[in-house]
């Protein structure tokens, strides 16, 4: 055989072949199931709408200014080859979480070995939030992927190589840009470098890599707002008055959720890991696992009021390293025969996987049709030429209908005179949001029904015609 030629061992034997199987398992669950949403949540729109704005000049009602507009910038970046398109958009979001996936298993062989690494990104791949949100246009993925990735490049670099903890530096400022909370890794490294008792200037390089990171948004923002962190400080104001509404939770969210988020085997083998990683904490790789899952933990359990796992996509490798601890110990409890231990890491990683799978195709498939009516609505109003309408959806029915939309005012009288001084020509009232009493209540003569989804029979949504001559009699 020639020397030259690829064998099946030297396909084997490649450094990222096992890695490369994980990915590629992820890639086909996620894009076979690329278009299964038919119509994108409230705060997906939000940053597809400012994306299509950026190509095609269409209005931004609904957008909201104290979120970033650095994910939609990147979103425009990434699409200037094609133009706007919703399902390249989709497929960036899958992309990003693969590279969640690659850069999970890269921070933890540099953290622990290959082995913690594979189990750990293939526990990570399936882990059901994630699965789930890998089909949802929102910050939760691209920014844990800055974070981990920022994550890889800080231990990498420690006492080796400046440029290196600039780059890491770099990736937090782009996490942060995508969302304000990202900046709680701040104090993980500060707080990690100094029980090291680690002061060498190289290792806080990673600071003026965060402020170039974070320059990016600063000086879009100081452009167009005249303020760099216009944003930023918008969203703390609204959260600092904010009591969380639906999504408010108490501090223990997330440790009483445990189980429902990441399933009852990795929720027990976590817990019990975490048993031996603080047992072991004079080890630097354990330390900076629980600094991270301990600093965001305790943040989010008691500073921020909204709670909801997404916001914690970041912290699944830290989780599954924490299982696969785990999962070390139960074996070395029933046997000290190191020659079946692979097998069993392998075996507990895959049952993980089976119960994550389970539960994550269950609840696509279950919001799947979620605001499917307010897409339908968006694309007739499209189709009727709206030039500006009253609803509670602004940005669906912005993003959809290529139309400025209005919120309906607190009262019936605000409410007429909107419609004169907007020239309102359509009216959409739904079930999907709340609503002032007055709108259920519309004169028959004023406002004509003219459209009804799903259907007249069972309308969740109602488009109206408003007849402006009468209006002015109201």
């Amino acid at each position: 055989m020639s020397s030259d030629e690829i064998t099946l061992n030297d396909i084997i034997s490649n450094k990222y072949f096992y890695i490369g199987l994980i990915l590629l398992f992820a890639a086909i669950s996620r894009f076979a199931l690329i278009t299964i949403n038919q119509a994108a949540w409230w705060d997906e729109t939000q940053y597809l709408l400012m994306t299509k704005s950026f190509f095609k000049g269409t209005p931004t009602t609904g957008w909201w200014e104290g979120r970033s507009v650095f994910y939609p910038l990147i979103l425009t970046a990434l699409s200037m080859p094609i133009g706007f398109n919703e399902l390249w958009i989709r497929a960036i979001n899958a992309l990003f979480s693969l590279g969640l996936i690659f850069m999970t298993y890269k921070l933890v062989k540099e953290l622990y070995s290959e082995r913690y690494a594979l189990a750990a990104a293939l526990i990570t791949s399936a882990q059901w939030v994630f699965f789930f949100y890998s089909f949802r246009i929102l910050l939760g993925i691209p920014s844990a992927f800055f974070l981990i990735t920022s994550n890889y490049y800080f231990i990498k670099s420690l006492n080796k190589n400046w440029k290196l903890n600039m780059i890491s530096g770099i990736f937090l400022g782009f996490a942060f840009n995508i969302r304000f909370t990202s900046g709680v890794l701040i104090l993980v490294y500060m707080a990690y470098l100094a029980l090291m008792k680690n002061f060498k200037p190289k290792n806080y390089v990673w600071i003026l890599g965060f402020i170039i990171g974070f320059s990016v948004l600063g000086v879009y923002e100081l452009i167009i707002y005249g303020n760099p962190l216009n944003s930023a400080l918008e969203f703390l104001r609204f959260n600092l008055e904010s009591t969380g509404g639906s999504q408010a939770g108490d501090a223990f969210y997330y440790v009483s959720t445990l189980f429902i988020n990441y399933g009852v085997i990795i929720g027990l083998l976590a817990g019990f890991g975490l048993i031996g990683i603080l047992l072991k904490l004079n080890k630097k790789n354990n330390l900076f696992v629980l600094l991270n899952l301990a600093v965001f933990l305790l943040f989010y359990s008691f500073v921020t009021q909204v709670k909801e796992f997404r916001f914690l996509i970041h912290l699944l490798p830290f989780i599954s390293v924490a299982g696969v601890v785990g999962i070390m110990l139960v074996y070395n409890l029933f046997s000290k025969n190191k020659r079946f231990l692979t097998v069993f890491l392998i075996g507990f990683s895959f049952l993980t996987v089976l119960e994550n799978s389970i539960t994550g195709y269950e609840r696509v498939y279950a919001a799947s049709s979620s605001y499917d009516n307010i897409k339908l609505a968006g694309e007739y109003l499209k189709s009727m030429g709206a030039g500006s309408i009253i609803g509670q959806s602004l940005p669906q029915l912005t993003y959809y209908g290529e139309v400025s939309t209005s919120p309906f005012p607190g009262n019936e009288t605000a409410f007429y005179s909107l419609i004169l001084e907007k020239n309102i020509e359509y009216i959409v009232v739904s079930v999907y949001e709340q609503h002032p009493d007055y709108t259920y209540n519309l004169n028959p003569q004023a406002f004509m029904p003219i459209q009804a989804y799903p259907d007249p029979s069972n309308a969740l949504l109602v488009i109206y015609s408003v007849n402006k001559s009468l209006i002015t009699m109201q």
